[in-house]
């Protein structure tokens, strides 16, 4: 049975804020938008780390069971989002590659916007799976991810031309990136280093920001930025498994239970909403788009909506295929 850590579900959701201010820039051109782009840098590596902690922490996890769940969250955005995919991907017009490159996209490369996440997620969770059954697998499966990881930065060009020229997509958005991630959260997992604190969420939430400001004062956009976010993610996780919230209230349990499916629903959302259907609102309502900052604020408050909407709705009699939303 895997214990229920609330401050990763904390955690989880300060990254997706942060992750939607990678695609809805905030204060651009100006100091605290770099610091914030900065701070940011961190979301995704330690997203694809706790993610790998919750599946590994789990004794007998079957990966199967993990794929069909993930499989379930894909298929449900992506056809919720299927107008927007249509608009950003030629092969649906019929043309004569369209099934390789919907497969291509589906399992590589991803199909709506953010949606890679999940792909590189499932191919590298079943790698390390299988990996660490083998004799020194951890150990294995992390040299395995450096490797990879190294090749996802480009450092050996031919690699990088090759997966590219045969439209395999980056491998910067790749499972080539993520494995490292997944293979430290396997790590991790069997560290056992979850600790038990008073129930204190304004603590918690101190601490994880406390990182976050100090690691965006370091960070520094150069050759060593891929191994500092490397790094940092690793830091992140351990603190955050060490500052668990122990014993919540019953209104807390809710509140953490919505702060974890609101972050899936804001991460897999916030794009099509922020960039496409906020502006397009206003100018069918012929107003003046909103700044980032105003449209920030209005996709997180409306995703919000959406999450409560959902987690409402779904307790409902044949309503409950809305779980696969998150």
């Amino acid at each position: 049975m895997r214990v229920q850590i609330y401050s990763i579900d904390l955690l989880k959701l300060i990254l997706a804020l942060l992750i939607v201010s990678i695609h809805i820039t905030l204060f651009k051109g100006s100091p605290l938008g770099e610091f914030i782009s900065k701070c940011n840098s961190i979301a995704v590596p330690t997203f694809f780390t706790i993610s790998s902690f919750l599946f590994f922490q789990t004794k007998n996890q079957s990966v199967l069971k993990y794929v069909k769940r993930i499989g379930l969250l894909y298929l449900f955005w992506f056809v919720v989002l299927l107008p927007f995919t249509l608009h950003d991907k030629a092969y649906l017009y019929f043309s004569d590659n369209g099934v390789w490159y919907f497969l291509r996209d589906f399992f590589l490369c991803g199909t709506f916007r953010v949606s890679w996440f999940l792909s590189a997620t499932v191919i590298s969770i079943v790698l390390v799976y299988f990996v660490n059954k083998l004799k020194y697998g951890a150990l294995l499966a992390l040299i395995i991810g450096l490797v990879m990881f190294y090749l996802s930065q480009g450092y050996v060009q031919p690699v990088s031309e090759w997966w590219e020229n045969r439209g395999l997509g980056y491998l910067s958005v790749s499972f080539f990136y993520s494995t490292v991630f997944i293979a430290i959260g396997n790590i991790i997992a069997q560290l056992k280093i979850v600790k038990f604190t008073p129930p204190n969420m304004l603590i918690s939430s101190t601490i994880i920001f406390a990182f976050i400001i100090i690691y965006g004062c370091i960070y520094e956009y150069n050759e060593e930025s891929p191994y500092i976010r490397l790094i940092g993610s690793v830091l992140l996780t351990i603190i955050v498994l060490s500052i668990n919230i122990a014993n919540p209230t019953k209104k807390m349990t809710d509140i953490f239970k919505f702060f974890r499916t609101y972050s899936i629903i804001l991460y897999l959302t916030h794009f099509p909403l922020g960039l496409y259907i906020i502006p397009h609102i206003c100018k069918t309502l012929e107003i003046d788009t909103p700044s980032n900052e105003w449209i920030y604020l209005i996709s997180v408050l409306c995703i919000a909506i959406l999450t409560y909407a959902i987690m409402t709705i779904e307790k409902r009699p044949y309503m409950k295929w809305l779980k696969y939303s998150h």
